[in-house]
């Protein structure tokens, strides 16, 4: 990234919570059978409370058990996320950085979740994986009375060859 060049900005208000979200289409749009790959590259202003991935259309962001599979931004740390709607498994992977990619992978059997190199596994989840179709969300949520600035890079929607 140069010079602050995005392809979008996602900015929320100055009152605590605040939402500015991201939505890619108006319903559910890939299945996890469809072998689905998301890939985003992002640049963070702050990194309190940041949430993108797949998510089930219908819910609203920040709430707890989204269907999906998940990076949520909190107080400085990623984690990876996946929910079928009743249980989550969510795995810590480190710092989070101002700007890096991310990667979600979705195979038969598990999810696979990507920071920074896109050919290094982070996590791995094979518990908790909702069968719904899904959509992309992005969305940031106000911490205090910081406004969140999410400048997006770019992101793509794509799907692993089977075999």
């Amino acid at each position: 990234m140069h010079d602050n060049h995005n392809f979008l900005n996602i900015v929320t208000g100055t009152t605590s919570g605040s939402i500015g979200s991201l939505i890619l289409g108006n319903a559910n749009v890939t299945n996890k059978n469809d072998l689905p790959v998301f890939t985003i590259a992002l640049k963070l202003e702050t990194t309190d409370q940041i949430e993108f991935g797949f998510f089930d259309y219908s819910t609203s962001p920040f709430t707890s058990n989204q269907k999906g599979a998940y990076f949520k931004i909190s107080e400085g740390k990623v984690y990876a996320v996946t929910s079928d709607g009743t249980n989550k498994t969510e795995t810590e992977i480190g710092e989070v950085s101002t700007y890096n990619q991310y990667r979600i992978e979705f195979t038969s059997s598990d999810v696979r979740f990507y920071v920074g190199s896109l050919y290094d596994v982070d996590a791995t989840h094979t518990t908790n994986i909702t069968n719904d179709n899904l959509t992309i969300k992005v969305s940031a949520k106000t911490y205090g009375s910081t406004s969140q600035i999410v400048r997006i890079d770019g992101i793509a929607l794509t799907r692993l060859r089977k075999k």
